[in-house]
């Protein structure tokens, strides 16, 4: 079979998935409770806080469970928002975060990716993958 077919088919199938809803969407996330990267450490020089950084692709499907499953709960931003300065980074909009975060899980990583960063700007902690909402919660400590 022709490679171009099979391309197409596959680029085809998720044109639908994606018209029909099929994948899953981010719910109530609200990006505006997220600060940029680099707008989330001086904040979080101010406030004396950690920073958790999200990182997210858009073509992501367990990105975007985590953003309608875990980050639209109202109880888990208000508990992460008590300890840390939410950050979110989309690897498509901010490349320069994006090759940070890079160098730091030893050139590449996978998405969703969470990195916790001391108020000082030290990476103390990190990993890669979907969580359900109360194993997120045991992790980062809230």
């Amino acid at each position: 079979m022709d490679n171009r077919l099979i391309y197409g088919a596959i680029i085809a199938a998720g044109v639908v998935l994606i018209l029909y809803g099929l994948l899953p969407n981010s719910g109530g996330f609200d990006e505006s409770r997220w600060y940029s990267f680099d707008k989330a450490f001086e904040v979080a020089k101010k406030e004396n806080k950690s920073v958790l950084v999200f990182v997210a692709s858009p073509t992501c499907v367990w990105c975007e469970r985590m953003k309608s499953d875990v980050f639209s709960d109202p109880e888990v931003m208000e508990r992460l928002e008590t300890k840390y300065v939410p950050a979110y980074v989309d690897t498509t909009k901010d490349r320069e975060a994006v090759m940070q975060i890079a160098a730091l899980f030893g050139g590449d990583f996978a998405t969703p990716a969470f990195i916790i960063y001391s108020p000082s700007g030290k990476p103390v902690d990190g990993w890669v993958g979907y969580m359900p909402k109360q194993d997120f919660l045991r992790r980062i400590g809230v």
